[in-house]
């Protein structure tokens, strides 16, 4: 009998009532965004077989089951602050609960291979952003990969538009003009709530900000590779600038 290719195989298809990022009816869109970010991942490791992953923030399994189909043994360690999510991922991707908190406080093990993080930088003001490169970086074992996606230039021609894919939860026209000034704008979805809301970062900005980081190198980056842009960069001490 002849057995399924690979790619014929699916992961698990378990989806909790919970997941917001699935609407009923576009189960098939949500399971090829999640294999999207899967593929991306590969191709940042460059045909290397990750022990320990990241995925930061996991939400319900979106990517995290591609993950756990791809490296069934792999180490996966999920990321959120939802606990309901967190609980969901546990028991049916069997990933490693990590309990994240708004103003990032909290680390990671050591040694991960890869780190994915998809839209959540896309929501974070810049201070926000530094806490979260230290923190995944540090996490990151020697050659380890961080992947991860920004609203870059086309998100930003969308906010200057007033596009409705942002359903009015920001001042799209302040949020743009800011961001035009610097190549970085952040705007909070409520004034009591500043920790979480929409950001725009252009690619010279994001560039900007991961030049003044010694210990990594930047391996790939893309425009609307994931929707979003994808940046990818690699745990590797440049040599120059390591002490004796």
């Amino acid at each position: 009998m002849e057995q399924p290719s690979p790619a014929k195989i699916l992961p698990s298809k378990a989806i909790s009532p919970n997941d917001t990022m699935c609407e009923a009816g576009k189960e098939d869109e949500y399971f090829s965004v999640g294999r999207a970010a899967l593929e991306i991942c590969k191709r940042a490791l460059r045909g290397a077989t990750p022990e320990k992953v990241v995925d930061f923030p996991s939400g319900y399994g979106r990517v995290t089951r591609w993950f756990r189909h791809e490296w069934p043994s792999a180490e996966i360690t999920a990321v959120e602050l939802d606990a309901a999510a967190l609980n969901f991922v546990q028991s049916t991707f069997a990933a490693i609960p990590v309990t994240a908190d708004s103003h990032l406080t909290f680390k990671l093990d050591p040694g991960a291979d890869l780190i994915f993080s998809g839209s959540l930088l896309t929501h974070f003001d810049e201070w926000q952003w530094d806490r979260f490169l230290r923190i995944a970086i540090d996490a990151l074992a020697p050659e380890g990969v961080l992947v991860f996606t920004t609203h870059g230039r086309i998100a930003a021609l969308l906010a200057e538009a007033e596009h409705p894919i942002y359903h009015n939860a920001v001042d799209t026209k302040q949020l743009y003009n800011a961001y035009k000034k610097t190549g970085f704008a952040f705007l909070p979805y409520a004034q009591d709530y500043p920790t979480f809301g929409l950001s725009l970062s252009s690619p010279g900005w994001v560039m900007q900000k991961l030049q003044t980081i010694p210990d990594i190198s930047i391996i790939a980056f893309e425009e609307g590779g994931w929707g979003q842009d994808v940046v990818a960069v690699r745990r590797h001490p440049w040599p120059m600038v390591l002490s004796d």
